[in-house]
């Protein structure tokens, strides 16, 4: 039985996942954990916590289990810590690669199509060279505001909160989020300002995690709330309408990811009618995994391993992910 071990890791702006598994395919942990690992947007207090949280990821994945820890892979773009990784595990390979492959790995397993991530931010992605060499649309920070992502739709809160205040009329949205941020009522420009511009300001995590507050009243039947969904379903079918001119104009699948996704239909329904309008040449099919999933598919596939839907290695995740 093969002993070696192997670990991938996926994070983002909001949360990062961990995965333990063995070069066949076989998934023997998966551990989830509510830290921002992508540092480089990350505020300093954020940045000194992150290497020793994905240390304790690290130990906790692979205890209680017997075998040599091969590789350790990352897909978390901005993470800036492989060089004390690497000190920490001398004899360990460690690799630092984007988060864009794993995505569509995540979304067709090696087959063609166009991959829409969405979180905190966003982007597409297709590949073109026989599947050799990504092509990727958008995903440019905050500075581009990240358009249709959670941090697009935290924006949009934000902004709604501001006219708010200038008419002095609040909405339960604006209500709501001024409790979240324990906003000074009594001087709401003065504190909130303090709160994205001051020593202490909000990250961009924070502002992400107010889509939370858009998506549960959009559920409510909350016409703000189900209007800043829209446009952000709208925004990102230009994203995938882009990608798609890109690519070509040829007929092809598109596959959306990410935590973003869980806004749900006020989210989904706009984008898939606003794609729908623009072409009638891609169409739209849900994705083959989780995109964890997609991260431990490209660390197998960098240790040299087939990734198709009929591998071995793949039916080995598919199982065993069935018993975690």
């Amino acid at each position: 039985m093969e002993k070696d071990l192997h670990i991938a890791i996926d994070g983002g702006g909001t949360k990062t996942i961990g995965v333990l598994f063995r070069k066949n395919g076989e998934i023997l942990k998966v551990i989830r954990r509510e830290f921002e690992s992508n540092v480089w947007i990350s505020k300093k207090g954020v940045k000194d916590k992150t290497l020793t949280r994905v240390l304790e990821l690290i130990n906790d994945l692979k205890k209680d289990y017997l075998g040599e820890l091969k590789t350790i892979t990352f897909t978390i773009p901005g993470f800036t810590f492989v060089n004390e990784i690497e000190k920490s595990y001398p004899t360990t390979k460690v690799t630092l690669v984007g988060d864009h492959e794993a995505a569509h790995l995540a979304c067709f397993c090696g087959e063609d199509g166009i991959c829409l991530s969405i979180g905190t931010g966003v982007f597409s992605v297709y590949f073109c060279d026989n599947n050799r060499t990504p092509v990727i649309l958008g995903g440019w920070g905050p500075l581009e505001e990240d358009t249709g992502s959670g941090y697009y739709a935290g924006l949009c809160l934000l902004k709604h909160l501001m006219k708010d205040f200038e008419n002095d009329d609040y909405s339960e949205e604006s209500k709501l989020l001024i409790e979240k941020w324990n906003i000074d009522k009594a001087d709401i420009r003065i504190d909130l300002s303090q709160k994205l511009y001051g020593k202490n300001c909000k990250s961009r995590r924070d502002i992400a995690a107010l889509s939370h507050i858009v998506s549960s009243q959009a559920e409510k039947g909350s016409k703000i709330s189900i209007d800043i969904l829209d446009k952000c379903g709208r925004e990102l079918a230009d994203l995938v309408y882009r990608t798609y001119l890109r690519k070509g104009g040829d007929k092809c699948p598109y596959s959306v990811v990410g935590g973003f996704k869980k806004a749900g239909k006020y989210l989904l329904d706009p984008l898939f009618d606003q794609v729908n309008k623009l072409t009638d040449k891609i169409y739209y099919v849900e994705p083959k995994f989780d995109n964890y999933i997609g991260s431990v598919l490209y660390a197998l596939k960098l240790n040299g391993v087939k990734i198709s839907k009929d591998s071995d290695a793949v039916k080995n995740v598919i199982e065993s992910i069935k018993k975690i």
